[in-house]
């Protein structure tokens, strides 16, 4: 089977951070329901988690520089819903961006070090 190689991988990192920035200004009443309900604050951790995984496979060996590239873009969104008048920012959606970073760090990890232990 054939590996995905990095210019794919970029790409869907970049297209998932447009498509999080755009949902994220829409207003609440416009966004496409869950197939599962989750909390706002788990939504955000998932999210982030999910953006560390793609970020951290696109570019393995920035993973500071990601870290703090996303909690910047967590911070650029609250603050742009803060200025439009259909959404509001929750500085506590930025920490659980900060909490889903952290998992997806945490999630690679352990990933890395299954694969080098399995022959």
């Amino acid at each position: 089977m054939a590996r995905v190689g990095l210019p794919v991988w970029r790409a869907l990192f970049w297209g998932a951070l447009i498509a999080v920035f755009g949902l994220a200004l829409l207003p609440l009443a416009e966004l496409p329901p869950l197939a599962f309900s989750l909390s706002d604050k788990a939504q955000h951790a998932l999210v982030f988690t999910a953006l560390w995984c793609l970020g951290a496979t696109a570019y393995p060996d920035t993973r500071g520089l990601l870290a703090v590239a996303l909690l910047g873009y967590g911070g650029a969104i609250e603050t742009a819903q803060a200025l439009t008048p259909t959404r509001q920012a929750e500085w506590a959606d930025w920490l659980a961006d900060a909490i889903g970073i952290a998992l997806g760090w945490w999630a690679m990890s352990w990933a890395v070090r299954l694969r080098q232990a399995v022959p």
